[in-house]
């Protein structure tokens, strides 16, 4: 998995990086500065608009070589995700119980130490 990550993009100039690191927060302000501008819009109006907005940032950052590595490490871990078992209901139900009970056997045993301790204490100070 780490040759996955690890992949470096020969396409992407320094430079070019930048200039969309660049347009992505020009993109990313001048919708800041409009949304404030056209507060009068209703809101849903507004929503929609950032939701494209979104969208479109989005779309800049998977260009950028921080973005490739992303999508590289989102797709390994999706294949992964295909790879667990998960437990059927009724694993999930046992363990549930066994978590329940044991942690009700350890807070009554935390409880009778502390009022040992609270004997012992009260015995001391009298």
């Amino acid at each position: 998995m780490a040759d996955v990550i690890k992949v470096k993009f020969e396409s992407d100039h320094p430079t070019l990086n930048k200039a969309k690191w660049v347009a992505l927060f020009i993109v990313f302000f001048v919708a800041l500065f409009v949304n404030y501008h056209f507060a009068a819009i209703s809101t849903p109006i507004r929503l929609i608009a950032w939701l494209i907005i979104a969208v479109a940032l989005f779309g800049i950052f998977c260009w950028t070589s921080q973005g490739k590595r992303f999508l590289n490490f989102a797709k390994a871990a999706r294949n992964e995700m295909r790879k667990v078992v998960w437990p059927t209901r009724q694993e999930t139900m046992q363990s549930t119980i066994a978590v329940i009970v044991l942690v009700g056997v350890l807070a009554l045993i935390l409880w009778v130490i502390d009022s040992l301790w609270l004997w012992l204490i009260t015995l001391i100070t009298g």
